[in-house]
């Protein structure tokens, strides 16, 4: 990004795009890249912020050491869009919706939301991070980020105002 950026890239973009992957590691990671990002845009644009978007993020839920269970997934994409949203993350897309095949064992059949229309399990059958997804959606949409507080190094409380009330993830 940086080449692009010195070659005058941010000149014709309304927003940054990212597909920032880390499975099977946490998100948390996230918060310091979004720094990161965030200085070297403004470095190149004279101190003015672009919008972000993660156009592509998720974790698969496949049997491999690269991958996460189901329960995992749902708390991942629960932090991961926190987390996004508390970095200023202006629009975030989760990869996948359905699961895109039947083999458990392959990354790219394992990262939706819902089971393939084919799964054993029954078509498109919700996976924990679909249940998690829709309370996420439920809950801040139209909110806006307000505070972060560090209870430890593993627990973090993220403050969202809605509608004149505080809401706690």
């Amino acid at each position: 990004l940086e080449e692009l950026f010195e070659l005058g890239a941010l000149d014709y973009l309304d927003a940054v795009t990212i597909h920032p992957y880390r499975h099977p590691d946490p998100p948390e990671g996230f918060i310091e890249d979004m720094e990161q990002l965030d200085s070297l845009i403004r470095q190149y644009n004279n101190d003015v912020p672009k919008p972000i978007w993660v156009t592509e993020n998720g974790w698969p839920t496949y049997q491999n050491p690269q991958s996460v269970d189901e329960k995992t997934q749902a708390d991942y994409l629960v932090r991961n869009h926190v987390i996004s949203l508390a970095c200023g993350v202006e629009k975030i897309f989760w990869y996948d919706f359905m699961n895109d095949g039947l083999d458990k064992t392959y990354t790219e059949h394992n990262f939706g939301l819902i089971r393939n229309v084919n799964d054993e399990s029954g078509p498109y059958t919700p996976k924990p991070a679909y249940a998690a997804y829709a309370e996420l959606v439920r809950q801040l949409t139209g909110a806006q980020f307000e505070d972060k507080e560090v209870i430890d190094n593993n627990i973090y409380i993220y403050t969202f105002s809605k509608d004149g009330n505080d809401i706690k993830v």
